[in-house]
């Protein structure tokens, strides 16, 4: 809700918990995904800005994608 408040508009929200059996068909981080316990998130935004916000907020994890940014609770780190 911060990440919303100071980007300063409604975004989507891909992705967010997964089951293993919907992870998996995803390809996504296998077993260990954050996505699992329900702290990664995918949101249909890539913008340098809406990563800095991102990473203000204490989110570690960072991955950017051509149409979309994963963020997630985990330890810093990014892809």
């Amino acid at each position: 809700l911060r990440v919303r408040r100071k980007w300063g508009s409604k975004f989507n929200i891909n992705s967010g918990f997964r089951s293993i059996t919907y992870n998996s068909t995803l390809r996504g981080a296998s077993e260990t995904s954050i996505h699992l316990s329900g702290q990664a998130w995918d949101i249909g935004i890539v913008s340098e800005n809406f990563i800095n916000i991102a990473k203000s907020e204490g989110f570690g994890g960072i991955g950017r994608y051509s149409s979309f940014t994963h963020i997630d609770s985990g330890p810093v780190r990014s892809w």
